[in-house]
């Protein structure tokens, strides 16, 4: 029996850390039928509710079980957990006092880097004079971070204040583009663009968006868009520039890449994309010269790394492999 439990908390688990969020809540569901006052089931349900916007439940679930666990010799590591994620669900209720009140009492159960990240951003978020650019800010910080189910909490926190907030929703589907919810990001990003269409970066992102989908024409246009209500709009042309080689376009993806070096030197990616995409013109020498300038802007660059190795290896005789490019998320920020 014992061990039967142990798998249904096993599977769950899994099924968060696959952001199959509905089974995963079926499943802890289940264990915390069976064992009502179980931790570790109550806190996979709260982490469930957490990243799925349902923090006063969360919150509803955990408070009387956190002050219990106090009470008790429990691990510390354990009291330490339930305590971060009573905090998130304060967070994402929009409560950032009670929040930073709860991770300052997990770090005294169990420190932690993560923990100290999140007093250190919360305290810093109280310097600023408007609530809700405060949280806006905090959001921000931790999409950033790819901390994406906390960034989903505060966003919608936000949304839920203010259902009509153009960066919240532009932020929130960038979250559910990272998490791989293109369906969502897609709507979300629309609804953004009604609400403030004069804005190139939700334009340009709505193009990656179509890129995602494969819908290579639509995605071009909507690149098109952002440059024309923001010329020097640098992200939507090494974007532009991706979509056109998708498309074959080779000519017009290196003017797309070349402009967009032209207006920004330091930028890596587009001469990553542009020696890509020489060398698929047989234009190795020009490559090779970009690559060294993509390491030279941004050395921590395994794709510009991976083919400026495979290029040299060739001109010493070892085969030559150019992995193909990675259409990589250059959207604003």
């Amino acid at each position: 029996m014992e061990s039967s439990f142990k798998n249904l908390i096993r599977k769950a688990a899994t099924k968060l850390e696959q952001f199959d969020f509905a089974t995963a809540e079926t499943l802890y569901r289940e264990a915390l039928a069976q064992r009502p006052g179980n931790a570790a089931a109550a806190l996979g349900m709260a982490i469930t509710l957490n990243r799925t916007g349902r923090c006063g439940e969360a919150q509803a679930l955990l408070a009387p079980m956190v002050e219990k666990l106090e009470a008790t010799d429990a691990d510390p590591s354990g009291k330490a957990a339930m305590r971060a994620q009573l905090g998130q669900a304060q967070l994402g209720l929009g409560r950032p006092d009670r929040a930073l009140d709860e991770f300052r009492r997990a770090d005294r159960h169990f420190p932690s880097a993560e923990l100290k990240q999140h007093i250190e951003r919360l305290a810093a978020a109280r310097g600023h004079d408007d609530p809700q650019q405060a949280q806006l800010a905090l959001a921000e910080r931790l999409r950033r971070q790819r901390r994406w189910g906390n960034a989903e909490q505060v966003y919608r926190a936000l949304l839920g204040d203010h259902p009509d907030h153009p960066a919240a929703l532009h932020g929130l589907a960038l979250v559910m583009r990272g998490t791989g919810r293109h369906g969502d990001a897609l709507a979300l990003i629309q609804q953004a663009i009604l609400l403030d269409p004069e804005r190139p970066e939700l334009l340009n992102d709505l193009g990656m968006l179509f890129q995602d989908r494969g819908q290579l024409e639509k995605a071009i246009g909507f690149h098109q868009r952002a440059l024309r209500l923001r010329p020097d709009f640098v992200y939507a042309y090494n974007n532009l520039g991706v979509a056109l080689r998708r498309c074959d376009r080779l000519e017009e993806a290196e003017q797309a890449y070349r402009k967009a070096i032209e207006l920004s030197p330091d930028f890596a990616q587009p001469h990553n994309n542009l020696a890509n995409l020489l060398l698929q013109r047989g234009r190795t020498e020009e490559a090779k010269r970009h690559l060294r300038l993509a390491l030279e802007r941004l050395p921590d660059y395994p794709e510009a790394r991976h083919t400026l190795d495979a290029l040299e290896r060739g001109a010493t005789g070892h085969p030559q492999h150019v992995p193909p490019m990675s259409a990589r998320d250059a959207s604003e920020g």
